[in-house]
């Protein structure tokens, strides 16, 4: 249950960091 978590919160950064870097484009 917390590994899944864990990796769920990375997902979660990773989306969040691309997100950020498109609109810095945009």
């Amino acid at each position: 249950m917390l590994l899944i978590y864990k990796i769920e919160q990375e997902n979660l950064i990773l989306a969040l960091t691309r997100v950020g870097s498109h609109s810095q484009l945009f």
